[in-house]
């Protein structure tokens, strides 16, 4: 089976699980906290089903069906969002605005092509918690004093600034294909260069080395494409970037999400290694190694990571839930929805070609 094979055998069934979760709101991907500042529930939706419907728009950009779910899911955001954008928890005050929800919520309100005046204001409070070009604060707040309190209460760390969210939140505007973006596009890809460990990129939220990896080199390969005089800049980078994605690949033909985030590393939580390679893990490894020039190595190694995935995909056509990151009290947030759209924008890489 090839590469190309195995995702246009995984893609469908993966799409037409998650229109089947779309019936329900996709109640399985939200994050539900009880008695968290003292409210009753709080529900997270906006994050992981906007993730959903990106990998969905990615893979099905114009199948009728996934524009529609993705439309009305979009109206629903754009009555939650606020003028400084959108919590992660929906209408818990106490948790402010956060560039990780506006770049998602930018993202799909340019590819619906729907709600864009609600960005107006949001993009303003990014831009005003810039800390320098093409590098922004996680907290939109105006305040010093909530900004401390969520990263207290998150265990951000010390830094206000996380490279994987920055990343996201660049690529986002990017798609929005504003040319007044551009130097803070570039800006931003060279700071993300400066961090790069190892060939990866480690995350402050996100569990395993493949996210913050894919996340820097999709920016790249947008960059890249608006502006070809720049791929000469990200060279060694991204060649660090394809020696520890194939040195990393597991015998299985998968990736394990051997590395731990920043916040729970640093507030002594646990976790546990997995026995095996995920199904997370290996989809981000290959969007990662799909923003990369193929070569043999890489197409061998895309063709033994696709493969994993086929005998991991349930008979719904779903993959299993597995940590993607950690909420408050440490506790990682996972969705057989989320894993399984991380899975469809893999193979939208591969199929199409492209920066979603």
């Amino acid at each position: 089976m090839t590469t190309a094979q195995a995702a246009r055998l995984i893609g469908p069934k993966a799409l037409s699980f998650l229109k089947a979760q779309a019936a329900d709101g996709f109640q399985e991907a939200l994050d539900l906290q009880f008695g968290l500042y003292g409210h009753p529930v709080v529900i997270a939706s906006v994050f992981p089903v906007g993730l959903v419907l990106l990998g969905m728009l990615a893979h099905s950009p114009e199948d009728p069906e996934v524009r529609a779910i993705a439309a009305h899911e979009a109206a629903q955001f754009a009555m939650l969002g606020e003028a400084q954008g959108w919590r992660y928890y929906n209408l818990c005050p106490e948790i402010p605005p956060d560039t990780d929800d506006l770049a998602v919520v930018t993202a799909l309100f340019h590819m619906v092509g729907a709600h864009q005046d609600r960005l107006i204001a949001p993009l303003e409070t990014l831009a005003s918690n810039a800390v320098a070009p093409g590098r922004f604060r996680t907290w939109l707040a105006d305040s010093p004093e909530a900004r401390v309190e969520a990263d207290r209460r998150w265990g951000v760390g010390p830094d206000p600034v996380q490279p994987e969210v920055t990343a996201h939140m660049l690529w986002a505007l990017g798609v929005t294909g504003d040319p007044a973006h551009a130097e803070t596009l570039r800006a931003g890809a060279r700071w993300l260069a400066s961090l790069q460990a190892n060939g990866i990129w480690e995350t402050y939220n996100y569990y395993g080395a493949a996210y913050g990896t894919y996340q820097a080199l999709r920016l790249y390969r947008q960059v890249e494409s608006r502006w070809p005089e720049t791929a000469e800049e990200f060279r060694a980078s991204r060649a660090a970037a394809r020696e520890a994605l194939l040195a990393s690949q597991d015998p299985s033909g998968g990736w394990v999400a051997r590395v731990v985030p920043h916040g729970v590393r640093d507030q002594g939580g646990r976790y546990e290694t997995p026995a095996h390679a995920g199904a997370l893990e290996t989809a981000f490894a290959l969007s990662a190694l799909a923003c990369l020039a193929s070569d043999p190595a890489v197409a061998e190694a895309s063709a033994r990571g696709w493969e994993y995935l086929a005998s991991l995909q349930a008979p719904d056509g779903g993959f299993a839930a597995e940590p993607y990151y950690y909420t408050i009290g440490l506790v990682p947030h996972q969705s057989r929805c989320l894993t399984t759209a991380a899975v469809l924008a893999a193979a939208a890489h591969l199929l199409h070609n492209n920066d979603r």
